[in-house]
């Protein structure tokens, strides 16, 4: 008769069936059969080789400490994404009916989580495995326009995980100037709960994503999120080295894909040299300071197209800083966004216009990259236009400046309603007269992109106090 109180099993040879063989109960029975319904045999194996690892099963309990952990790491944000396990409820797998309900407790969390990923919509879970596509027939754009890939924190990173992990090469990886401009730019948002990643904690992070022991495995395998979503990063290595030598290898052709198509809309004189890097962060998608940009690659792993379009919005704007015509002297994304008028009021205004056609035209740029266009686009306008209303009002009529900065937010909000205002705007200037024209336009400044705006699409029905404040604010500009 088989030891079934043993907590260590043979999983290198275990099966389904040989698991079944050891139930003492019903309870059992019903449990594995939950399980099997949950997880893949080799998940199943995987789990069962990490809980035999254990010096001590009761060090099970150390996975309830690790969400509180990450918070105090700037990598958790409450409420976001399902509890980790904080009530330390967890089975202590001291033998086998404790071991199948323990991988169960698991197998559920770990379904709880990958479930809630899939519902926001925003994170990238499973990789294409399809090669990189790009349309090199067109090269015509300026020769001095320039950018350069940044790809020293996937390969340190990766290496990091390869090389026993020592604190100083985690430091060295924390140091390198993308993570640092990566941080600075979490740290600028503004918005993110407290306390927000630092050096420091990157430091301990890479270190924990780098952990071979059982504890941090099965922490890794629970939650790609989990770590600063270097979990997911560990959990798949070579997929991502073969995202890093493909982009790598055709960095020339991408560069040459997306200047000539994003020239067709500029078609000006304009100097550009930018760094776009690629490195991993939690809950943050793309970001930007004023030295470079970059995208946090797991989000969206290989997916090329999805990887094209976000570097040709994010360049964009960076084009924007040198194609926008200012009502001061500065050329910062800061000034595009400035109405340096005396009325606060009308620099309030300003700024709320600026956003939508700064993100806005960023937006159209980008679905001409991307074929998974916004199919509600004028629905969404017009809901933008709503909005903008009831902003003009807060601003002249309630004198609610604040109010004002909130709605703005929920405009702006993911991807909200201005985007879709400002995009649809974009369009209708495009196709009334022609594609080069939207580079002339955003050089006359926001007020013209809107008076343009609206001249091509009647159907807009902006409201007559809005044009007539916008007519009133460029004779004033």
């Amino acid at each position: 008769m088989k030891d079934v109180s043993n907590p260590i099993m043979n999983y290198e040879n275990i099966d389904w069936e040989e698991i079944k063989n050891h139930a003492t109960d019903s309870e059992d029975d019903k449990n594995i059969k939950k399980l099997k319904s949950l997880l893949e045999f080799e998940e199943l194996q995987f789990l069962l080789k990490q809980i035999s690892r254990l010096n001590d099963p009761k060090s099970i309990k150390k996975l309830s400490t690790f969400q509180n952990k990450q918070k105090e790491l700037g990598a958790w944000v409450d409420g976001l994404f399902p509890d980790q396990f904080i009530n330390n409820d967890l089975f202590i797998p001291d033998n086998f009916s404790k071991k199948i309900k323990c991988m169960l407790q698991l197998a559920k969390q770990r379904k709880t989580n990958i479930d809630a990923i899939q519902a926001m919509g925003e994170y990238t879970l499973n990789f294409q495995h399809k090669d990189l596509q790009l349309d090199i027939s067109n090269n015509s754009y300026p020769d001095n326009w320039e950018f350069k890939i940044d790809f020293s924190v996937m390969e340190n990173t990766l290496k990091l995980f390869n090389n026993n992990s020592k604190r100083e090469e985690a430091l060295k990886v924390a140091n390198l100037k993308v993570n640092q401009q990566m941080l600075k730019h979490r740290k600028d948002l503004g918005y993110l709960p407290e306390p927000v990643t630092n050096t420091e904690d990157l430091v301990e992070l890479l270190l924990w994503s780098a952990s071979d022991d059982p504890i941090d495995l099965i922490w890794k395998w629970l939650n790609p999120l989990n770590i600063f979503e270097l979990a997911d990063v560990y959990n798949h290595q070579a997929e991502f080295s073969k995202v890093l030598t493909t982009i790598k290898n055709n960095q020339v052709s991408l560069k040459k894909h997306i200047f000539s198509k994003i020239n067709d809309y500029i078609n000006l004189n304009l100097e550009f040299n930018e760094t776009f890097a690629l490195t991993f962060g939690f809950a943050i998608r793309g970001w930007a300071t004023n030295d470079m940009f970059g995208l946090n690659i797991e989000n969206i792993k290989d997916d090329y197209n999805k990887l094209i379009s976000i570097i040709a919005h994010e360049l964009f704007h960076r084009l924007q800083t040198k194609l926008c015509s200012t009502t001061g002297d500065g050329q910062n994304f800061s000034d595009l966004v400035s109405g340096n008028m005396k009325d606060k009021k009308d620099n309030k205004f300003y700024k709320i216009l600026s956003y939508i056609m700064l993100e806005g035209t960023g937006e159209y740029i980008t679905h001409q990259f991307d074929t998974k266009t916004e199919k509600d686009l004028k629905r969404h306008a017009i809901e933008g236009l709503v909005l903008l209303e009831d902003i003009y009002i807060a601003i002249y009529n309630e004198k609610q400046l604040e109010s004002a900065d909130e709605m703005l937010n929920q405009g702006l909000k993911s991807n909200g309603v201005f985007y879709s205002l400002g995009e649809y705007i974009t369009k209708s200037i495009v196709e009334d007269n022609n594609k080069g024209y939207l580079g002339r336009t955003l050089n006359k400044g926001v007020f013209d992109f809107f008076l343009k705006g609206e001249k091509a699409n009647k159907s807009l029905n902006i409201s007559e106090q809005i044009m007539h404040k916008i007519k009133e604010l460029k004779l004033k500009k």
